[in-house]
């Protein structure tokens, strides 16, 4: 037994998706653009990125994870 589709629901589904996959394409390329434009400014893309991943983080997560660091670095410098 064959079963059958909507296939006007299928196509409008699938048209959604293209048109979600080309605004992402786009706000991706938008984003990169933000980041050559910080660089030719004079900052450091990296540096940004590392500070947006901060402010994402708890800040309970965030001060562990600077603590730790810090106890790394003290480490490694004796």
């Amino acid at each position: 037994m064959t079963k059958s589709i909507d296939a006007d629901r299928l196509r409008n589904l699938v048209h959604h998706i293209e048109a979600q996959e080309a605004e992402i394409r786009a706000a991706l390329q938008g984003r990169r653009d933000l980041y050559v434009s910080a660089k030719a400014q004079g900052f450091d893309p990296k540096i940004i990125k590392a500070l947006i991943r901060e402010r994402k983080q708890d800040q309970g997560e965030l001060d562990l994870f600077n603590d730790a660091t810090a106890l790394y670095r003290k480490a490694l410098v004796q």
